[in-house]
């Protein structure tokens, strides 16, 4: 199946560091399974794993319990989701739902790396604009069609050392060391994160700052980036000088 041909899971949620438009700059798969130890947005692998065994690992148990709960909905269960405009002045809270689904609505219509109880304005203007990655009928599509792909996903709650050492396509995309502070405890010791990323069986990609040198990072090949590539979260924090993308990969 050509690049073009192959199906690609969207940006189903906002959050930082979500490697939108970069994604097409990092190496293949060489494996059937691929594995994001940090999975966030889980971007490599709703690039690459749509149809395919993925295994995601987060140590955030909300979000661990909302992508749970995303590979395993029924396009039903997600086309009956409340829109945006549909939220109460109450709030995401508010609504008859499960946790899960309120986590994932709350994550759906703001930016950040905590689910809103109310839209952003950025989300509103948006929505209201058709944009995709916003809480509108256009995203809610998407993703009840989205969720049919990933039925060969699995999540693991806990720290990226939870991850069993097979042979796969490991996207490491941690917390930046120099923004690290932002995402919360993720990373205790990049030196053993490092010497962990160097012990893993198969193609190993690592992402980082080009400043970071727990890895001998070289500077990411940008030139097959997507025109909708992001300022990055150095940009978002007032840090922009922070946003030169390394990679390292284990040849």
């Amino acid at each position: 199946m050509t690049t073009r041909s192959r199906p690609k899971i969207p940006l189903l949620f906002s959050y930082a560091g979500q490697k939108r438009g970069l994604l097409p700059c990092y190496p293949e798969p060489r494996h059937g399974l691929i594995v994001e130890p940090f999975a966030g947005s889980a971007g490599y692998a709703r690039y690459w794993g749509a149809g395919r065994d993925v295994l995601l690992v987060e140590k955030k148990v909300w979000l661990a319990r909302m992508w749970m709960w995303l590979t395993r909905a029924s396009p039903a269960e997600i086309m009956a989701l409340p829109l945006l405009e549909e939220i109460p002045r109450a709030g995401v809270q508010s609504l008859k739902l499960r946790p899960e689904a309120k986590a994932f609505i709350g994550m759906s219509i703001g930016f950040g790396h905590h689910p809103r109880n109310t839209p952003s304005k950025l989300a509103v203007a948006r929505s209201n604009a058709g944009t995709v990655q916003w809480w509108n009928e256009a995203a809610r599509r998407a993703t009840a069609e989205s969720v049919r792909l990933m039925r060969r996903w699995d999540v693991i709650c806990g720290d990226y050392s939870c991850a069993p050492n097979v042979d796969a396509t490991w996207f490491v995309d941690p917390p930046y060391r120099r923004l690290a502070t932002m995402y919360g405890p993720q990373v205790d010791n990049y030196a053993r994160l490092g010497q962990w990323c160097r012990k893993r069986r198969g193609q190993v990609i690592v992402c980082e700052d080009m400043d970071a040198d727990w890895l001998p990072f070289r500077e990411l090949d940008l030139r097959r980036r997507s025109n909708k590539v992001s300022a990055g979260t150095g940009t978002y924090m007032g840090q922009s000088n922070l946003h030169r993308e390394g990679v390292w990969t284990n040849g």
